[in-house]
């Protein structure tokens, strides 16, 4: 299915008649936003107008790529291997590596990567062969095997003679974790937009076993319990469970066709700066937490900066904005935020985490007399947006 391909970017406007939107898409598009508490787009005038969510949405045979962006000279092809970066960090893509996203597909978006991670586990998969299982059936057959089961086989074999029906114990393929799987395949089937996608998606599904078809949900990964056998399947159920989460039967029922597959820039943000700190800190000599909680008032609310570093017996605070601050100013509101973090975690420093090219800002001391607490700005370059290089750059700045 061959598809057009719209690349716009995070707080970016999309009018019907632009690019191929028609208002049928703009409908599926709202109908999907609903579903999801009206938290990916704002409906304008004459079209819709994206949030802080970024991914892929595919209406039909349209295509929508929406990428993070903080500077306009970037390119669209930057920004999306920024984006591949942020999501392989924080092992939303984990069973894909860079070399393999680029090479021979340049062209592919975040959900074809996706796809082509599940079809390469699939057919790993197939190619060492799936596994099996005794079950239960129940079924007329031409020779008497397992238990007749008299009440159905006097009102079934009324006039064949020659048949019993019987349950006995198959040995085969049919089991949730195939029909999942199969399932899955078929989304990949129905929206691939490339050539080499559908192909590959067609040979592995003439090489799956004949499964029951059953009705397939998110919840039905809560019903899946690994062995010591179907351990294997535990990547390609991972990405499985991506695809067929962000189905949208409830809209594919209509005339549209819909898959999405969006991340909230701002938790990605801080869960990107956080994963990566993490994985240096043994390496680099200092402590790392993000769930520390702090009773602010009464018995229910309470401060939760978004990362604590503790180093050399001091603590440090960083609040992850994913925004350009207006004028390279901090907001008072930022600024409130982090010295009430600083002040409830005895810290001596707080640090505001921007994604951007600027220079660190000078420290700026709070006035409040011989307790001095300072804050910070801090820039994330985009070549610093790799596991290995953003805790070096953070530690150098803090130390």
């Amino acid at each position: 299915m061959k598809t057009n391909v719209i690349q716009t970017y995070e707080w970016t406007k999309l009018n019907v008649g632009v690019n191929g939107l028609t208002i049928h898409h703009l409908t599926a598009l709202l109908k999907l936003n609903e579903l999801h508490g009206f938290n990916y787009l704002e409906a304008t005038a004459n079209g819709i107008r994206f949030r802080n969510y970024v991914g892929i949405i595919q209406v039909d045979q349209l295509t929508i790529e929406i990428l993070p962006k903080v500077d306009s000279s970037e390119s669209n092809y930057e920004w999306r291997d920024i984006l591949l970066d942020m999501l392989r960090v924080c092992k939303k893509v984990q069973a894909y590596n860079k070399g393999e996203a680029t090479v021979g597909k340049n062209k592919f978006h975040l959900l074809e990567i996706y796809m082509d991670m599940f079809l390469m586990e699939l057919a790993s998969l197939i190619q060492s062969g799936l596994v099996k299982s005794y079950i239960k059936k129940t079924s007329n057959s031409l020779a008497l095997k397992g238990r007749l089961e008299l009440t159905g086989h006097l009102s079934k074999n009324i006039v064949h003679k020659e048949r019993f029906y019987t349950s006995h114990q198959v040995y085969d393929h049919e089991m949730l974790i195939h029909q999942i799987l199969r399932f899955a395949l078929q989304i990949v089937q129905e929206f691939s937009g490339s050539s080499y996608l559908a192909g590959k998606a067609n040979r592995l599904s003439l090489l799956f076993p004949s499964i029951a078809t059953k009705v397939i949900t998110i919840d039905s990964f809560d019903k899946i319990h690994l062995s010591r056998k179907t351990k294997p399947y535990t990547k390609v159920l991972d990405i499985a469970r991506v695809l067929i989460g962000n189905y949208s039967p409830q809209i594919s029922k209509g005339r549209n066709k819909m898959l999405a597959l969006l991340f909230n820039m701002d938790q990605l943000w801080e869960e990107f700066i956080f994963q990566s700190l993490k994985k240096s800190q043994t390496e680099l000599g200092y402590e790392v937490y993000q769930e520390f909680r702090h009773l602010f008032l009464n018995e229910s609310y309470y401060l939760k900066p978004d990362i604590i570093i503790k180093k050399d017996g001091h603590i440090y605070i960083l609040d992850a904005k994913w925004k350009q601050p207006k004028d390279s100013k901090a907001s008072q509101q930022d600024l409130r935020q982090i010295y009430t973090y600083c002040r409830f975690w005895n810290a001596r420093q707080g640090f505001l985490l921007y994604p951007g090219s600027q220079l660190p800002s000078n420290e700026m001391i709070y006035a409040e007399g011989n307790n001095e607490i300072s804050c910070r700005m801090l820039f994330i370059d985009k070549d610093v947006i790799s596991v290995n290089s953003l805790a070096n750059h953070l530690l150098g700045i803090i130390s």
